[in-house]
């Protein structure tokens, strides 16, 4: 099994909408993608509760069975369209994948 995380930081105000919007957002996308891509075994998205400095302001938590499943989502045309927006409001991204024990 595969672990996905990413973390990013959004700009306050991006594509005509607040970070809150945006969120909201970028979290029914989500949902909406799962529901379609079966290769997606389980995900959380997770707002954080702490702001500034250090803190990112959300984190996806996904996983997969495969690292070829998870380059399957990385091309599916649902994410591509989510990723091209979240290039727009994000200010930075970090990204971790990893074997599950």
């Amino acid at each position: 099994m595969i672990k996905h995380l990413v973390f990013w930081k959004l700009h306050d105000f991006a594509e005509g909408n607040t970070k809150e919007k945006n969120i909201e957002y970028l979290f029914a996308e989500m949902a909406e993608i799962k529901k379609e891509f079966p290769l997606l075994r389980n995900f959380s998205c997770h707002k954080s509760i702490r702001t500034g400095g250090h803190f990112w302001d959300l984190v996806l938590d996904m996983e997969f069975d495969s690292l070829e499943d998870l380059e399957k989502y990385q091309v599916y045309p649902r994410h591509k369209v989510l990723h091209e927006f979240a290039v727009k409001v994000r200010t930075d991204r970090a990204v971790v994948d990893y074997v599950m024990d």
